[in-house]
């Protein structure tokens, strides 16, 4: 299951999308504090020592660590708020393929001749697959958001492949109705 280009897609209208984000408040109430700890913690330290010429702390950084550190921590934090507040899930059924694109992170397009059975099923993201995002667990592969149901498919290579959905059932019709005969 290869990513796909952009010019790989086609122009016909979907026959299912959906686009799904990470909505769970658990989910947010830890990425959120850890991201602006760290904005917040290594920001005050790199005023405190580079602005104000105080160390910061018992056992300080010199400034030149300090300067390439503190910024870089600074940067990450803000950059997991940034990306997590982007990802979704949209997930397509056209002519030509399933599309699943984990946005803004990586596409992929399973040719529909590719899918040998698929099926609704309830998943437990913990048990199965470590969480939702992109994973692998003893089920095979997953693309999940949020929720427990969703669409499992066996491919042709025997890989089966599991993309969570709110809408599971419409999901799975889309692809028996584009199934080529």
């Amino acid at each position: 299951m290869p990513p796909y280009a952009m010019n790989e897609t086609d122009n016909t209208a979907p026959a299912f999308r959906e686009v799904q984000r990470f909505s769970r408040g658990w989910t947010w109430g830890f990425i959120f504090p850890v991201a602006l700890f760290l904005v917040i913690f290594f920001g005050y330290g790199v005023l405190k020592q580079l602005i104000f010429v105080q160390p910061w702390g018992n056992m300080f950084l010199p400034d030149i660590a300090m300067l390439i550190f503190g910024p870089l921590a600074v940067f990450f934090g803000g950059a997991i708020l940034y990306i997590f507040s982007r990802l979704k899930l949209i997930t397509e059924v056209r002519d030509s393929g399933l599309y699943v694109n984990f946005c803004p992170l990586a596409k992929w397009k399973i040719r529909l001749t590719d899918i040998r059975r698929w099926g609704v099923r309830r998943y437990n993201p913990f048990m199965e697959y470590g969480g939702w995002g992109v994973r692998y667990g003893i089920s095979g592969k997953a693309y999940t958001v949020n929720g427990n149901m969703g669409v499992q498919l066996e491919l042709a290579d025997g890989k089966r492949v599991l993309i969570g959905s709110q809408r599971s059932r419409e999901l799975a019709r889309a692809i028996k109705e584009q199934m080529p005969q």
